[in-house]
């Protein structure tokens, strides 16, 4: 059945809402309300937001209905027999009859102009939208109160909740986590999608019940505010360590999970057989080690922040300061790997033997790196080679994470780099004595012939997906060095000058010049320089060169990255082997308002068009000079990269066969036309009409993709003024990342049921 009025039609679940869901709801204690109050509680699964809920029904002394499909699953029958044969997906088989009840007593108590506290993640923002609107319409007083949980807190509340409850009662709740991590994602830009379309009051909390923001009395956007506040959790010691802690006892739990199915007698023996062949299927015991493996870092890492106390250390300190805010916004960005990798460069970089060792027993330990040849704790890290080749012998470990892949057997793979042509293969140790290898001299134990194995076709398809994700993590952490685009070298054309600077353009003229020694005023060895003034011509091409250095810098982006990423990862059909990395789907939905700079550092474009970039220790810088104007110039061209009018933008298809249907539209109307049919999937290959209504002031768009029956259909109102040309353009950026979001959520499910088994 497909919608809530048809299922709650079948007698056995009307008699369940009849005669449980309603009675056990508080609605019978409840009384009407002049003017009712709605609560969203909103949050990722884990979030903790029953402690808001608690605090909201103190609020409204206990005179209110709590609307939670997850708190309705108990009444679903049949859900003992979900229970025990899918005791980690039952949630989802549950969940139309618990949608179902939880929408018919949401429907009754509005209907009774009851208070209400509905419990959402707030995952997707149109349902939401549509469900405040007409509370509004009803006289309801609306809110969010939305949670500032980070994202390893509440993958920890997740799996504790299930095992607590499975060893009390002998079945737990879980959240697959491909679920968890897209209501994660997609929280903060549906809170201001539907503070910018409802007025809501927009409220956030952290799980101690302490209120951060209020959009009443807040300038800022909520996405910003609950980034904020998301961001500070893992920043102090006593959470950190906390969440460490707790991950750690779930990684000793699943550990122990065989002997404590065969002794606890609260699990059922069928929930015992179904439990650990679908907990390997949904990866719930890896990902709780990488968590682990992130937590730990992260503690590790707050740990030696706040003990470089030394005061003969400032350049390490400096160093480390900046490795820290690195690795803090990797891993805020789902790349691990990347956070490793910046730590393991810091300590390649500033510590010697015994630093390295430290490095190694501590941090390398904590962060999960493997062990083995060419990892800095080695007693090859001098205190001159760790000083001269650190960072290098860091890259060897990059080098290492990408062409030693592990298959799903636990065989280890090797691809040399230098030799592709030999692809992956890997050692197997045979039972034929090689008689000319020397036996081991403390055991005696003679040596074995060796016999190379080279992967099948499919085996390395699947390891270079391995191997890629890897790299593309290492990639989107430590991107190539940018240049800077008005500091360009001598040319061919250009005098042959020995020691003169590069070509740079100046801040305020926009001149090109270059200092060049003139060798033939030397008094005393001092050699004067005369500053030589590009040409017209010459400057033309600096310009030119400018714009070719801004284009390569582009292309070095997170976004670019991401892109030619997930080309290969369709293009070799890598859904098949697992999903898109989350550092991959976080670059993919970087803002255009940030960009890396020459100097080092990143800049966000604020609304007065200032560039900043967090201070060393505390604070803001200003971008200034040829920093400023490189950001500016990047960030128009990147601009028009996105513009649909420029060529090399990927909708400038679907722009022109708009504008040949409709010659007499203005680039404004037409791209607001482009942004709508966008948004309903309509494309220059795909679009079958165009239907404009005079009378009535709409243009219609229909298109239809091969194998589809039903078309897509959307119109634009031309009877109100077309929006400024940037809004269009924004709103394309934004559908072209939530669409990342959901592609990369649908590829995760995916693979998810490709890994089932079959029964």
């Amino acid at each position: 059945m497909s919608s809530s009025d048809d299922l709650l039609n079948d007698p056995a679940h009307a008699r369940a809402f009849k005669e449980q869901v309603v009675p056990r709801s508080r609605f019978g204690r409840s009384t009407p309300q002049a003017a009712p109050h709605a609560i969203f509680t909103a949050g990722q699964p884990g979030a903790g937001k029953g402690g808001v809920v608690d605090a909201v029904k103190v609020e409204l002394s206990g005179n209110v209905v709590v609307i939670d499909p997850d708190e309705l699953r108990d009444f679903v029958p049949g859900i003992e027999r979900m229970r025990e044969a899918h005791p980690l997906t039952w949630s989802g088989e549950s969940y139309p009859a618990a949608k179902a009840y939880a929408d018919a007593l949401r429907d009754l108590a509005i209907e009774g102009r009851r208070n209400l506290i509905i419990d959402t993640t707030l995952a997707r923002a149109d349902p939401a939208i549509e469900q405040i609107r007409a509370l509004q319409a009803k006289g309801y007083v609306v809110e969010i109160h939305a949670m500032a949980t980070h994202r390893l807190e509440s993958e920890l509340g997740v799996d504790r909740r299930f095992t607590k409850d499975l060893v009390r009662q002998g079945h737990g709740r879980h959240v697959p986590g491909d679920f968890h991590d897209f209501a994660y994602d997609a929280l903060p830009g549906n809170l201001d999608k539907v503070h910018a379309q409802t007025g809501v009051r927009i409220r956030i909390y952290n799980r101690e019940g302490a209120e951060l923001y209020d959009s009443r009395t807040s300038s800022r956007k909520p996405s910003e505010a609950l980034a904020r506040a998301r961001e500070a959790r893992m920043q102090g010691l006593k959470i950190t360590r906390s969440v460490a802690a707790g991950l750690a006892e779930q990684q000793d739990f699943h550990r122990g999970l065989p002997d404590t199915l065969e002794r606890n007698t609260a699990i059922s023996r069928e929930t015992a057989r179904s439990l650990p062949p679908e907990r390997q299927t949904l990866d719930v015991v890896p990902r709780i080690d990488r968590a682990t493996t992130e937590a730990t870092g992260i503690a590790h890492t707050n740990i030696a922040h706040f003990g470089l106390k030394t005061a003969g250390a400032a350049a390490v300190a400096y160093d480390a300061i900046t490795t820290t805010r690195e690795a803090a916004h990797l891993l805020d960005r789902d790349n691990l790997t990347g956070a490793q990798s910046q730590v393991l460069h810091f300590g390649g970089r500033n510590l010697g033997m015994a630093g390295g060792a430290a490095l190694g027993a501590s941090t390398g330990a904590a962060l999960g790196v493997e062990s083995g040849p060419g990892l800095l704790v080695t007693g090859a890290v001098g205190g001159v080679v760790g000083a001269i080749a650190g960072d290098k012998m860091a890259d060897a470990v990059d080098r290492a994470r990408i062409y030693n892949q592990q298959d799903r057997n636990g065989h280890r793979w090797h691809l040399d780099p230098q030799h592709p042509e030999q692809g992956w293969t890997r050692m197997l140790q045979t039972r034929e004595i090689d008689p000319q290898a020397l036996p081991n001299l403390d055991t005696g134990i003679p040596a074995y012939k060796t016999q190379t194995l080279h992967a099948d076709a499919r085996l390395a398809d699947e390891l270079n997906y391995r191997a890629s994700s890897r790299a593309v993590e290492l990639a989107l952490a430590r991107a190539p060095a940018i240049q800077d685009p008005f500091s360009q070298p001598a040319g061919p054309n250009d005098a042959p000058a020995p020691g003169a600077t590069p070509w740079v353009r100046d801040v305020h003229t926009h001149q090109w010049s270059r200092d060049v020694p003139d060798l033939n005023a030397s008094v005393l060895g001092v050699t004067p320089s005369i500053n030589e003034l590009a040409s017209r011509a010459r400057s033309a091409e600096l310009d030119q060169a400018a714009q070719t250095t801004m284009a390569s810098n582009l292309t070095l982006g997170p976004q670019a990255v991401a892109q030619r990423y997930q080309q290969a990862y369709e293009q070799y059909g890598w859904q098949q082997y697992g999903p898109v990395p989350a550092a991959v789907t976080a670059a993919a939905r970087t803002s255009p308002k940030q960009l890396p700079a020459a100097d080092g550092h990143t800049y966000t474009q604020g609304a007065d068009g200032r560039w900043t970039t967090p201070g060393t220790l505390y604070g803001t810088n200003i971008a200034q000079g040829r920093v400023r104007d490189a950001l500016d110039a990047t960030h128009r061209q990147a601009h028009e990269r996105d513009d649909p009018r420029h060529a090399d933008s990927p909708h400038h298809a679907l722009f022109s066969h708009l504008k040949a249907r409709l010659p007499d539209a203005s680039d404004k109307r037409l791209l607001q036309f482009t942004a709508e049919c966008h948004d309903y999937g309509i494309t220059d290959k795909n679009l079958t009409d165009v239907v404009f209504d005079q009378q009535r002031g709409f243009v219609a768009f229909a298109g239809l993709n091969p194998g589809e029956i039903v078309r897509r259909i959307t119109s634009v109102d031309v009877k109100q003024p077309s929006p400024p040309p940037e809004e269009s353009i924004q709103r394309i950026q934004q559908i072209d990342q939530q669409q990342v979001l959901e592609q990369a959520a649908v590829q995760a499910w995916h693979h998810a049921q490709t890994q089932a088994p079959t029964r």
